[in-house]
């Protein structure tokens, strides 16, 4: 990330990583979107010396002579709405990056939001994405079980828990190239927890 940046992170969840995107990584223009109106209103109130309420905000999408008149107020805003990771309402080719941090495996699909993705990113654009996928999908009895259950109990559509060979087919299959796993979390998240 970097200052030359148009960052869209969808789930921000409670605001967090909008002001570490803005401060420590230096985003000039950010614009989150969150399905949860009680989480967009609560990140507004927890970052509202940054945070626009207009509801009349220049986009990303403005001319170039429009977007110099407006830059001193983006240089010092991020600006927030309620919106689906599955419906982004916003035109194509706008954003240079996307990231959907701990929330992708939520989206009603996900593939769906892999598409959406693609679509509202720039040719060259990047997607970051911190979700959970499985090593290897499970070939047992109870293994398919338990994978069930923890659907079941944490809300997570089925379809979405997939292996990582699957994982990467589908974002190939929207259109992403350079599609790879870089990192695995689990035993900094999942061996506490």
């Amino acid at each position: 990330l970097s200052n030359k940046d148009k960052l869209l992170d969808v789930g921000f969840g409670r605001g967090d990583q909008l002001e570490i995107w803005r401060k420590i990584f230096n985003v000039q223009y950010i614009c989150g979107i969150n399905l949860s109106s009680a989480e967009v209103e609560f990140a507004r109130a927890k970052l509202s010396k940054y945070v626009s309420r207009s509801s009349n905000i220049s986009s990303p999408n403005t001319s170039p002579s429009a977007s110099r008149r407006s830059k001193s107020r983006v240089d010092k805003v991020v600006h927030i709405s309620q919106g689906s990771g599955t419906d982004i309402d916003f035109n194509d080719e706008t954003f240079s990056k996307v990231v959907s941090v701990d929330s992708a495996y939520h989206y009603t699909k996900r593939v769906d939001f892999m598409s959406e993705a693609y679509r509202v990113l720039k040719p060259g654009g990047k997607l970051c994405v911190a979700d959970i996928c499985l090593p290897k999908a499970p070939s047992t009895f109870l293994g398919i079980f338990f994978l069930r259950l923890l659907c079941t109990i944490s809300g997570i559509p089925r379809s979405n828990m997939c292996d990582e060979t699957t994982y990467l087919k589908h974002l190939k299959q929207t259109g992403f190239i350079n599609a790879k796993i870089v990192e695995h979390l689990d035993n900094d998240v999942f061996i506490g927890w």
